[in-house]
């Protein structure tokens, strides 16, 4: 099934949640469910498209942050869950309550890996 944030359609594939990806990949609907979705897609058009209560993000990458995913979720009046993914930082924890202070409206959560 290929359903690509251009072609997706109501009936032609269910999307569990989003899964906020680097430029250069990404557009494609893992088995799983989760659309992995390029920065450069995401905004309030593709979030009402997909209809997701669940955005997973790194908390840093070579395009963007945490933070700036946040903004648009939060400009866009988001309800569902931002996950936070932050492997590799010493204190994830940190990260997490720095985006729920800056976003308040956003419920904010670390995402479990492993």
């Amino acid at each position: 099934m290929n359903c690509t944030p251009d072609s997706i359609s109501e009936t032609a594939c269910t999307v569990r949640g989003l899964v906020i990806v680097n430029a250069v990949s990404g557009g494609e609907l893992a088995e799983d469910g989760y659309m992995h979705l390029p920065f450069t897609s995401l905004s309030r058009e593709s979030i009402d498209q997909f209809n997701v209560m669940e955005i997973y993000t790194p908390a840093l990458s070579n395009d963007f942050d945490c933070t700036d995913v946040a903004r648009l979720l939060a400009d866009s009046e988001f309800t569902g869950r931002l996950l936070i993914i932050s492997d590799g930082f010493p204190d994830p924890c940190l990260i997490v309550q720095e985006v729920r202070s800056s976003f308040p409206s956003l419920l904010v959560e670390l995402a479990e890996t492993g």
